[in-house]
């Protein structure tokens, strides 16, 4: 498909004043400088699709983050470090249900080439919309300097610490399992039964259910007690307590990929609790819930290496293996029935994904 081939308007999701959406016919934004133009394959699901609509609601605003498709359009003038081409296969996020003329859920979707990948001939659309967000997550939260900081495969932590992986059925949870083993890491992880394992083909050494009342007595004693890197996949009040409660003497830290409760902190005086967030590598400042976060540009240089030099080699390697697919028909129309899917909690270890062109 050429550029020519581009129509001047388009179907999208788009949040409505009652914290609803609805599809509807908006303008195809052109890409400007620094800017591709995607005509969209295929949509999923993350939970901040839905909590943007929910609680943030900027009415007008195209919803969701994770896309793959086809390069349609280049804008004027580039970085000089771009490759990108029209007719390349490609997945990336966008910041959802923030902007009027850039959103996942939608036929086309301008994005920025800098954040996004080449899909390798290997994997389909369905399974490259699995991965931008979850992983990316992974990679900031886990390897950042500023956050964990861990050893990134090709290199290797030496003597197999623990590692605690809370919601290893999460999709944060599934590529951060993968990761860590890669890093040479040993997993305890949590999951439903059902997932168990699944859990262990991913590379955890050991998995409990969170709906255990002695789960942290579990990781205690499977990891003597040695725990002192936590990632909260899921981050919610009850994980962040159980994550908290299972770290060894002397403390260590704790990566949420949410907001911290509020008493969190005071429970371990020797655990240093952040927060990670994906919105900081779009490279400009971004409002939540009345709060003004700006843009950083080490985020940005960290992810960017790694969709530029790795992500792409190790998905054709099978180093990481894609979220499975839960294939949801009726694409655009249908993605509100999807969110009422994940809000009532029933997407486990899988992702919702819909074909849109």
């Amino acid at each position: 498909m050429s550029s020519l081939d581009v129509p001047p308007l388009m179907k999208a999701v788009v949040t409505q004043p009652n914290r609803t959406a609805l599809v509807q016919q908006v303008p195809v934004a052109m890409p400007g400088d620094n800017e591709i133009l995607v005509q969209v394959k295929t949509v999923a699901i993350n939970p901040t699709d839905w909590k943007h609509l929910k609680f943030i609601c900027n009415v007008g605003t195209i919803c969701g983050a994770d896309y793959a498709g086809e390069v349609v359009k280049i804008g004027p003038r580039q970085d000089p470090n771009f490759s990108l081409k029209v007719g390349d296969r490609v997945a990336g996020i966008v910041h959802g249900g923030v902007h009027k003329d850039q959103g996942a859920f939608a036929e086309y979707v301008k994005a920025d080439p800098a954040i996004t990948w080449k899909v390798p001939d290997s994997i389909s659309y369905e399974e490259a919309v699995t991965v931008s967000v979850g992983v990316l997550t992974c990679i900031q939260a886990m390897f950042h300097p500023k956050r964990l900081g861990l050893v990134q495969y090709p290199n290797r932590v030496p003597d197999q610490p623990w590692i605690l992986i809370y919601g290893g059925s999460t999709a944060v949870g599934h590529y951060a399992i993968q990761l860590a083993r890669l890093s040479g890491f040993r997993v305890v992880t949590t999951a439903s039964p059902r997932n168990h394992g699944l859990m262990r083909r991913l590379g955890a050494k050991a998995v409990f259910n969170y709906r255990d009342p002695n789960i942290v007595k579990k990781i205690k004693d499977v990891t003597g007690d040695s725990v002192h890197i936590v990632l909260d996949a899921y981050s919610e009040e009850e994980s962040q307590l159980i994550c908290i409660k299972a770290f060894g003497p002397g403390g260590g830290r704790l990566m949420l990929v949410q907001h911290e409760a509020p008493y969190i902190r005071r429970l371990r005086k020797d655990v240093t609790v952040q927060s990670t967030m994906l919105y900081s590598v779009f490279g400009r400042p971004y409002m939540m819930m009345g709060k003004t976060y700006e843009a950083d540009p080490a985020d940005r240089v960290q992810l960017i290496d790694y969709l530029r030099n790795t992500l792409p080699e190790h998905l054709r390697k099978g180093l990481l293996r894609p979220v499975k697919v839960h294939l949801w028909d009726g694409g655009l129309e249908k993605i509100t029935d999807g969110f009422q899917h994940m809000i009532q909690g029933r997407v486990s270890a899988e992702k919702l994904v819909f074909r849109i062109t």
